[in-house]
């Protein structure tokens, strides 16, 4: 079950940080795997251009782990071109994070902490083909320009539902949503 045990508003330059706790047990000191992940966030107005996976009826940012000797940049400009088959043409600003805690599936002593980064960018108008994943390919991700209310009553109509195709980044995604939805125009955009 997710629980969120902190939410800081407008830390520094960025509009949301965010802790998220998927078990209640987990003990922070101790020892940890951790992952650095970028997402990106392409508005155009109230609508925002996302990965719809259509296997499981959800929105995700596009996004993923940063790989070793890998800037932010890169990897976002990687996980664009891969989840929607677009361009990165610039970065506007970094908008927050999600830190994650969960139980390492491969040890069962240590625990998973992944931090987000979530960036406003651009993207080129020219799209190409996506270079998925195969997990990506089973799910059936395809680029979608959605407007933020639709990916939200989206989101939350597959949350409630008992599936065992849902994703567990579904909660987080559906968290940050919700935090860009209550900024302003003057905000991002």
């Amino acid at each position: 079950m997710l629980a969120i045990r902190a939410s800081r508003e407008q830390e520094g330059n960025m509009y949301f940080a965010m802790d998220l706790f998927h078990r209640n047990d987990i003990d922070v000191s101790r020892k940890h795997k951790n992952r650095i992940a970028v997402r990106a966030v392409i508005m155009n107005g109230n609508c925002i251009t996302m990965a719809y996976l259509r296997k499981n009826n959800e929105y995700k940012f596009p996004g993923g782990g940063v790989k070793q000797n890998e800037t932010m940049e890169d990897a976002l400009r990687r996980e664009i071109k891969e989840e929607i088959g677009a361009s990165l043409k610039s970065i506007k600003k970094e908008l927050g994070t999600v830190t994650e805690y969960d139980r390492n599936d491969e040890d069962g002593d240590e625990y998973f902490r992944m931090e987000s980064h979530y960036y406003e960018v651009e993207i080129n108008n020219e799209i190409n083909e996506q270079e998925l994943d195969e997990y990506e390919e089973e799910l059936e991700y395809v680029m979608k320009i959605v407007n933020i209310e639709e990916a939200l009553d989206t989101n939350r109509s597959t949350m409630n539902k008992i599936t065992e195709n849902k994703t567990k980044w579904i909660e987080r995604e559906t968290l940050v949503l919700e935090k860009i939805k209550g900024l302003s125009e003057s905000e991002i955009g």
